[in-house]
């Protein structure tokens, strides 16, 4: 038999198909995310251990629905708040000793300096996920006070003078395509985090610090259309581009001509909202078979990218940019004898990682088509997305090993244990 270390905490969910090379990545990215959950999500339980916020953001929504992770997650956003220094700067992994590995210029990486906010994502992002699928508003009103703190340090490095353009140490990460300025995902996180403050602020009766946030990322939506989006083009330039475009969906900073003037995303001259939003998918889409079928996306893009892709058409793509051969890709490190997942696509990182397992999110909710429409399944709503296309479906014996039996995707079958029951 084996074993693994970890926290406690239940199975709630089970994802199957008769596609054994699936089946191996679900059992893979299982063993990932159950090896770094240990008190924290770590980045690794045999290197350095150390719960880098960027990657437990990352996974956080796939790992809500295999397991229960309400009380692990909730235990590690309070550490959030201690490691914050009065500027209300947070480091790059939580729990750590404030001032410690290069932190607030001290000795160490010299990478962990000012804000990083793709990193610091975990801090808004998991707490409305711990709403969202478990119906825990605790952290709501814990958190608020210190979060607006780290933004209102925030309003010191995106300024009116720099045009809203800050470059962190790090941004998109982890992706084929070339990560461009990180200064495009960086301004996308904060405008996602404004949104939270704002919708937070009025649920908990802060109004004052609510009104704030709305008009702030009123004036952060037009900044990003105006510094990023390339109207010869119709699409999101200057960063990752897959990363930025998915993120541009799922963040609501699309713009459309067909808007009410007052909105922030209006845009004379341009398509429809609607009409953009379908063309950005189509370049992911395209972007993936440009690569001959593989994964362009970086960790953070990935965590939107494959459902976007099933709600515009593109599930076949999806489907086999999971199951393709070759660097980069799920089955090149099965080919190479993973039993979990990677740092990176090759093995010169970390062999024991979980951000990727973010797919696991598509397999639940695409592809088994199980999605909430209220707060913890109150209602929810089933709509597989069925593929068509013929997909690798064995799991190879090493990475000349190719020639992996397609076949159709005919049979699905997953369950949620939510709060509320299966």
């Amino acid at each position: 038999t084996v074993g693994v270390a970890r926290t406690g905490f239940t199975r709630t969910g089970t994802f199957t198909t008769d596609n054994a090379l699936l089946n191996r990545l679900q059992r893979n990215l299982e063993w990932a995310e159950q090896n770094n959950l240990v008190q924290k999500p770590t980045d690794t339980p045999s290197r350095e251990k150390n719960g880098w916020t960027g990657d437990a953001m990352a996974s956080s929504e796939s790992e809500s629905l295999t397991w229960d992770v309400n009380a692990v997650l909730t235990n590690y956003l309070r550490h959030f708040p201690d490691t914050q220094i009065s500027t209300g700067q947070l480091p790059m992994f939580v729990p750590v000793a404030k001032g410690g590995y290069g932190y607030d210029r001290t000795p160490g990486w010299n990478a962990t300096w000012k804000a990083v906010p793709a990193w610091d994502s975990a801090y808004f992002v998991i707490p409305r996920e711990l709403h969202a699928y478990y119906g825990n508003s605790s952290l709501f009103a814990e958190l608020y006070d210190h979060q607006d703190t780290l933004l209102t340090y925030y309003e010191t490095l995106f300024t009116t003078e720099n045009d809203y353009k800050f470059e962190a140490s790090l941004g998109a990460y982890s992706g084929a395509e070339p990560p461009g300025s990180n200064a495009v995902i960086s301004l996308a996180f904060y405008i996602h985090f404004c949104d939270y403050m704002e919708k937070v602020g009025h649920r908990i009766g802060r109004t004052e610090r609510a009104a704030h946030y709305a008009q702030l990322a009123r004036t952060l939506r037009k900044a990003f259309i105006a510094n990023y989006w390339d109207a010869s083009k119709g699409y999101f330039t200057q960063g990752s581009i897959s990363s930025e475009n998915a993120m541009a969906i799922a963040f609501d900073l699309v713009p459309g001509s067909d808007l009410d003037p007052g909105d922030p995303r209006h845009l004379a001259g341009t398509k429809t909202l609607e009409e953009n939003k379908k063309a950005l998918a189509k370049l992911l889409a395209d972007r993936i078979v440009a690569a001959d079928q593989h994964i362009q996306n970086d960790m953070y893009g990935s965590r939107y990218e494959f459902n976007i892709l099933s709600e515009y058409g593109y599930t076949d793509i999806a489907l086999k940019a999971v199951t393709q051969t070759g660097v980069p890709g799920y089955v090149h490190q099965i080919a190479k004898g993973a039993t979990s997942l990677w740092e990176q696509w090759t093995d010169r990182l970390s062999v024991d990682h979980h951000y990727r397992s973010n797919v696991a999110t598509w397999f639940y909710q695409s592809l088994a088509g199980i999605r909430p429409t209220a707060t913890a399944y109150e209602t929810l709503r089933i709509r597989p997305y069925i593929p068509s296309a013929a997909v690798n479906s064995r799991v190879p014996t090493s990475v000349d090993d190719t020639d992996l039996s397609p076949a159709t995707l005919d049979h699905v079958s997953a369950s949620i244990d939510t709060v509320r029951g299966r």
